[in-house]
């Protein structure tokens, strides 16, 4: 079964965000809340269990709680990397290196606020453990329980028969070439092992700008328009800011691979080929900047900048590893105004120059 696509920024796509709590004036009757009661049936994962619905409840006043969405209550991130992405029920926790968690969402009533220093009780006990918190960059809230690295569940007995210490099977390694069919134009490739398949999900600032992502989030919602293009302001403004010693700030993506049934793909070795835009073709050179943090109170560049070669209508260039990326251009592939004046100077030269010649041949015959 598919998983589903990373949240990149204000809940868009499957880049992080870090807790954005907005502090609002308090009215006589509001009420502030400082701590969270969660009742779940689930309170840890076993490796390769299947995730599967759960239970969840809350006795604080003026808040409801429940799964997020339909189908996408788990949620895990890599280890040593605050970077949740959403797992789809029935997905398959499979890898010990990374934590699995429960992605809940959060209704309160209009007269109760959050408390920025929430505290968490969990299945009736004070919990902080991992990557959990409430992350708040939409119009809802949504807390990440961190349920841990999942526990071994390996009850297989050894093969008393099988005295070869080498698999029996060699895995054939092949060049797998896949893009996103909802974003044209980008494409990624890589080596791996036969008989896989794999999903790409590709996601943009500009595309959470658009009319059918903010209805399909907000549906006709004023107020969480209003804070989601706010935010949305605010990281282009942050990444344009951090990239502009680099360069020219185009876009910025989120990559997300994923094996079908498995978790998504962070490190390898990977190719990536991006069509240019009408946009893009006024730089002469392009760079990718990777971004360890998308947020609006804040972006988080890296140091690690990547050079893309221009491959006729392409863009091409190597990474190690799929996250954010800032697309910036270098240079300018458009003729200066002094040079257009040069040149047309040269044109109207050539064209009196022409026309004297004619006159004269007439003349002469």
């Amino acid at each position: 079964m598919k998983k589903t696509k990373y949240l990149l920024l204000v809940a868009a796509m499957a880049f992080i965000f870090t807790p954005i709590m907005n502090v609002f004036a308090m009215g006589d009757e509001e009420k502030m809340i400082s701590e969270i009661t969660v009742n779940c049936s689930k309170s840890s994962v076993t490796l390769g269990e299947t995730l599967s619905e759960y239970t969840v409840s809350t006795t604080t006043e003026g808040v409801s709680i429940e799964a997020y969405g339909e189908n996408t209550g788990w949620s895990y991130t890599p280890k040593d990397s605050n970077n949740w992405g959403n797992l789809e029920d029935g997905a398959l926790a499979s890898s010990e290196d990374n934590h699995y968690g429960l992605r809940l969402k959060l209704d309160k009533e209009d007269n109760y606020l959050f408390d920025g220093d929430l505290t968490i009780i969990f299945n009736g006990e004070e919990y902080s453990y991992g990557y959990t918190y409430l992350d708040a960059t939409a119009y809802y809230w949504t807390l990440y329980i961190d349920l841990g690295v999942p526990t071994s569940g390996d009850t297989t007995e050894p093969d008393d028969n099988n005295d070869d210490d080498e698999s029996s099977e060699v895995e054939e390694t092949k060049t797998y070439s896949v893009k996103d069919d909802a974003f044209d134009g980008i494409s990624i490739a890589f080596d791996d092992a036969n008989n896989k398949e794999f999903t790409f999900r590709v996601s943009s600032l500009t595309e959470s700008y658009s009319e059918d992502y903010l209805n399909k989030e907000c549906g006709e919602s004023a107020d969480c328009r209003s804070s989601m293009l706010t935010a949305l302001d605010a990281v282009k403004e942050s990444v344009s800011d951090l990239t502009k010693d680099i360069g020219s700030y185009i876009e910025l993506y989120g990559f997300h691979l994923s094996e079908v049934g498995g978790d998504d793909v962070h490190e390898g070795e990977f190719r990536i080929k991006i069509k240019m835009t009408p946009e893009m073709k006024k730089f002469k050179s392009f760079k990718l900047v990777y971004f360890s943090n998308v947020n609006p109170n804040g972006c988080e560049v890296s140091d690690e900048v990547i050079d893309l070669e221009v491959d006729g209508d392409y863009l091409v260039g190597d990474l190690e590893h799929l996250s954010a990326y800032a697309l910036v251009g270098v240079g300018n592939n458009t003729p200066s105004t002094g040079d257009n004046a040069i040149f047309f100077m040269i044109i109207a030269m050539m064209s009196v120059f022409g026309l004297v010649t004619a006159r004269k041949l007439k003349e002469q015959n």
